[in-house]
């Protein structure tokens, strides 16, 4: 997700790609309504090609054929009813099924079943990052390495935004005493409700995540970490 739009991206073995817009209720965007290209860098051997998307009607996709993946850093770059949409994800060989199918570094769920401060946990380039968001609107925001082990937010910055009706993103300022990111929105009346988090790590690269927060006793899991440069695999694709 970036701004109010989504993307899906289905990479097939044969080196098919296929990429669907949504809005921020993920509601289908017409291929029509989105131009751009897909520029694939192969990690190890193979050559740095960009290649333009085509409309596929039949899909409702934005589609183009690369070679059969191996592990390459896919980055799309978009225009989405006029607004830039620009991530990368890495896809290994066997395209995003792969992501899907295989084992990934946490065991599925994991950060459903606990957390080191009761929120939702999600991957971050270099570790992890953990967001908790309470009934009474206040927001805390852990940065933790790959261990799930705290490191420290100085330098972090940060907003998040509650994908409901009306809502407005909130800056998010560092507590120094208690080494977090700290910020409020109004009290929430849901017991389920999305938040999208914009983050750039101290020297990183800024990126934004959504999490599902579940607010009637438990934690909840955010959507998979894999996608949080996009989405890989959902909704039958």
């Amino acid at each position: 997700m970036e701004g109010d739009n989504h993307v899906e991206v289905v990479v097939g073995a044969d080196g098919a790609i296929d990429l669907y817009a949504s809005d921020a209720v993920r509601t289908p965007i017409p291929p029509k309504d989105v131009t751009g290209t897909i520029t694939i860098e192969p990690k190890g051997k193979g050559e740095k090609q960009t290649l333009t998307l085509a409309p596929n009607e039949a899909k409702g996709s934005l589609s183009a054929k690369g070679p059969a993946p191996d592990k390459a850093d896919y980055t799309w770059d978009l225009k989405v009813r006029g607004a830039p949409m620009k991530m990368t994800l890495t896809v290994p060989a066997g395209g995003t099924a792969s992501l899907v199918d295989a084992p990934a570094e946490h065991p599925a769920g994991d950060h459903a079943h606990g957390s080191p401060h009761g929120g939702v946990v999600q991957s971050l380039a270099g570790g992890h990052v953990e967001v908790k968001l309470e009934k009474s609107g206040d927001i805390t925001v852990w940065m933790l390495d790959a261990a799930e082990k705290p490191r420290s937010a100085k330098g972090v910055k940060a907003s998040l935004r509650p994908v409901v009706a009306g809502s407005k993103e909130v800056e998010l300022a560092y507590d120094e005493k208690a080494d977090v990111l700290r910020g409020k929105i109004d009290p929430v009346k849901q017991d389920h409700v999305d938040g999208v988090l914009s983050i750039t790590p101290a020297g990183g690269t800024a990126t934004s995540i959504r999490f599902a927060f579940h607010l009637e006793g438990h934690a909840g899991a955010g959507h998979d970490g894999h996608g949080h440069d996009g989405h890989t695999g959902h909704e039958g694709h």
